[in-house]
């Protein structure tokens, strides 16, 4: 786990995630691709053929209740 302090109150966030939900049976973790939203590069995330996405982790300041989502290199 990442260490992470809230940028507002300074307290310890909690790591979590975003479910998406593509259908009712179906959720997955919010993921974070660079450049822009072209119509290849949402036919290549379908399909799984983007290499290079990163999931996206969300924090949350457990005293203010901020969210802070970041895509970590891993």
């Amino acid at each position: 786990m990442t260490d992470v302090k809230c940028p507002d109150c300074d307290a310890a966030m909690e790591e979590g995630f975003v479910p998406e939900f593509k259908s009712p049976n179906s959720i997955i973790q919010s993921r974070w691709v660079k450049g822009q939203a072209t119509l290849s590069n949402l036919m290549a995330l379908a399909f799984g053929g983007h290499t290079n996405a990163m999931r996206v982790t969300t924090f949350r300041c457990p005293e203010c209740g901020l969210l802070r989502e970041y895509a970590f290199d891993k």
